[in-house]
């Protein structure tokens, strides 16, 4: 059987030391506070790390900085290292480094940031600096996803909350029950494809988006398709006496209208009136028919 044994060598007064530690563009975190990184989401923090090597003892090694998910973890992640092989440490080095933290690579009841010191002379050897704690919270919830209809575009707010980083992506419905489709688009706002107004002549098409960020998501508020009807042109030289009838003759309040056409076709009708307000006594449900009125 194998035993490893650790010899820890001697270190002449050598520390190791993580300091000025501050939210990268952001606030400074006080001298035993934690680094606080949304669930979901990672944090960029910048630093001094330094050693001391006080009697100036000529070294060699490397200086790390490392962190562990939870303070039993016994396995490390390594962020950046310094050489320095080349003996040319003297009483101390210190340079300001910028990393980013993972919420994954850290359990919320705590993880640990530290710099550490391997040093492979005689001189010297494992030297662990102060410990900064890690901790993983939960992100706020997302709000404000709301999306309107305007055209064929569909607009999307900014939603709020969450990480402060959003992705979208769009839900198509067509058959209840069943999985929505997935479109392409990933966009905030979303252009309706000529295509889809095509298959809404035969279901009815709703869309809404989904937002993540971070360990959060919310779907919006939906926009209907309804179905749309094929119509083709109608000329005046294509529509004859036979095509087309009113009755009863004379009218009444009550007009109706009856065709012949054998296909969807586009209808405008003209009411010529001197009084405007004949628009309140028709009441069509014919969806291919427009309508207009002129006094």
């Amino acid at each position: 059987m194998l035993i490893s044994i650790l010899i820890a060598i001697p270190t002449y007064g050598q520390t190791v030391s993580i300091s000025n530690l501050r939210y990268t563009n952001g606030a400074l975190i006080p001298n035993g506070s934690a680094i606080e990184i949304y669930e979901g989401g990672s944090k960029s923090v910048t630093f001094d790390l330094k050693i001391d090597n006080p009697q100036a003892l000529s070294i060699r090694g490397y200086l790390y900085v490392m962190s562990k998910k939870s303070s039993s973890e016994s396995s490390s992640l390594q962020y950046l290292d310094v050489n320095f092989n080349n003996n040319k440490l003297s009483t101390w080095y210190s340079k300001e480094f910028t990393i980013s933290l993972n919420a994954s690579n850290f359990n919320a009841t705590g993880g640990r940031l530290y710099g550490q010191s391997s040093v492979t002379s005689s001189s010297g050897g494992v030297i662990m600096g102060n410990i900064i704690p890690v901790k993983v919270i939960p992100a706020p919830v997302i709000q404000n996803n709301t999306i309107t209809l305007n055209g064929s575009t569909i607009y999307g707010i900014i939603p709020t909350g969450g990480i402060g980083i959003y992705t979208y992506r769009w839900l198509i419905h067509a058959v209840e029950g069943e999985a929505p489709g997935i479109a392409v688009e990933t966009t905030k706002d979303y252009i309706v494809p000529a295509s889809l107004y095509y298959w809404t002549t035969i279901n009815n098409v709703y869309i809404e988006r989904e937002v993540w960020s971070g360990s959060k998501t919310l779907i919006s508020n939906y926009i209907l398709l309804s179905p749309l009807v094929t119509r083709s042109a109608l000329t005046t030289e294509s529509l004859t006496k036979t095509d087309f009838k009113i009755y009863p003759n004379p009218t009444s309040e009550s007009i109706n209208f009856e065709s012949n056409f054998l296909e969807n076709k586009g209808i405008k009708i003209i009411f010529n009136s001197k009084n405007w307000e004949i628009k309140k006594l028709f009441r069509v449900t014919y969806l291919m028919t427009t309508i207009c009125f002129q006094p």
